[in-house]
């Protein structure tokens, strides 16, 4: 017992330092302006990004898959499962003229899952939801002469989530998610004369502060075919709902303030705190469908739809669209018994994606696409895994002068499992 609360206290402990990290923002991206930034379509590890994104299928008994509660179910009445994954990206951003490189890394997740009851099953988690980090610089002229538009922005929302899935039948489980959405999200925007000492400069700068739950439902139904293979049905289901904001807003005129010169303050139009807004969140849906040979072949298929129509962030809808997402994914293991060889212990995974994301700049769809693959290397005599994901996917386009985003991302995660709950007999 004494053994287990020690266990217990260093994952909490874990999860708390995790908050931190999770506040990083992913890689920079001009695209980040829009909405709230780069969202995340479901919630992954490195497993699932092995297999491009494949989610609401996936389950297993010594490992979580934090998509879709009712994956849970599943999980050994006996086990404790532990999952953390950290990534490594890269991008290149091209236009017509030119292109810049860039790199990040952070926190993706981390989850730890145990048994309630027989047929109650729960768990903790962590994931970012969307990451806002950009710097654009708009030049111009008019009859005044030259000007810039400067627009910054950084931050990101988070999600701590709690998940339940319970086992209705033997192939039968359902569960629901209840997540709570926290971060900020900082805008600012400045218009500037460099070439004229008799124009005042301004700045605006929000600083939107957001907490509030989110609710998700999820189902897994497995049918048994000959052979002792079977296809398996997943489901989830995010509700709509509107996200309690606490607004900061300065907004003045001032001297110089631009480049590396010291913004020097004139007039102050407005100064206010904590003004209520919010952010309508739309509801979204992820339905799958996969094919399993024993335990040892999984070959699937989902569809994620998100509805943004009726977005609003601080009363603006933004330039977006509607969204949604192909993934198709597999994952072969040669055997699941500690006894066997290590080699068939493996788990190896291969998929890919096609996304339209909810962008949508001068008529133009703003798509995204990636393949992936990944394997698993098991401790010896363990269910223990490191996981390792890599993708390579392009975003945006060069059309209308745009751009295109190339990117190589690098995953890598533990899955640990242990059985906690068993006394033991001899010492």
């Amino acid at each position: 017992m004494e053994k287990t609360i020690k266990r217990f206290c260093v994952v909490v402990t874990f999860l708390v330092m995790s908050f931190i990290v999770c506040a990083q923002a992913d890689i920079s991206s001009p695209y980040s302006r829009f909405g709230i930034g780069d969202v995340r379509m479901n919630r992954t590890n490195t497993a699932i990004q092995g297999m491009g994104g494949l989610s609401s299928t996936y389950f297993g008994n010594t490992y979580i898959n934090p998509a879709n509660p009712a994956s849970y179910a599943f999980i050994d009445s006996l086990s404790f499962v532990f999952d953390v994954s950290l990534y490594y990206k890269t991008a290149k951003f091209e236009t017509k003229q030119m292109n810049e490189n860039s790199s990040n890394a952070s926190l993706d997740n981390a989850n730890f899952a145990f048994s309630v009851t027989k047929h109650w099953k729960t768990g903790l988690g962590l994931a970012p939801l969307s990451s806002m980090e950009y710097e654009v610089l708009i030049e111009k002229y008019n009859e005044t002469g030259y000007y810039c538009n400067f627009f910054e922005g950084n931050g990101g929302l988070n999600e701590v989530y709690w998940s339940n899935g319970f086992r209705i039948l033997d192939n039968l489980a359902v569960g629901v998610d209840a997540a709570y959405i926290f971060g900020t999200l900082k805008e600012e925007s400045t218009i500037y004369y460099p070439d004229s000492m008799f124009f005042l400069n301004g700045r605006r700068t929000f600083t939107n502060k957001v907490k509030d739950f989110r609710f998700t439902l999820g189902a897994i139904y497995t049918l048994p075919v000959k052979g002792g293979n079977s296809i398996t049905f997943g489901l989830t289901y995010k509700f709509k709902n509107d996200l309690n904001v606490k607004r900061d807003a300065f907004i003045r005129n001032m001297f110089v303030g631009y480049g590396d010169n010291v913004e020097t303050p004139v007039d102050t139009f407005l100064y206010a705190k904590d003004q209520s807004s919010s952010i309508k969140m739309p509801h979204s849906i992820t339905g799958g469908v996969s094919f399993n040979k024993g335990d040892r072949l999984r070959v699937g298929i989902d569809f994620t739809y998100q509805n943004w129509k009726g977005f609003e962030y601080n009363g603006r809808s933004d330039s977006i669209q509607n969204a949604w997402s192909v993934m198709l994914g597999a994952s072969y293991c040669g055997s699941r018994s500690l006894a066997a060889p290590y080699h068939k212990r493996m788990t190896f995974r291969a998929g890919l994606h096609f996304d339209r994301t909810y962008y949508k700049l001068y008529g133009e769809n703003i798509n995204k696409f990636g393949i992936a693959a990944g394997f698993s290397l098991p401790l010896p005599r363990s269910y223990t895994m490191m996981n390792i994901a890599f993708e390579y996917g392009q975003l945006g386009t060069t059309s209308k002068d745009l751009i295109k985003q190339k990117y190589f991302q690098l995953t890598v995660g533990m899955s640990i499992h242990d059985r906690w709950f068993v006394k033991r007999r001899y010492k």
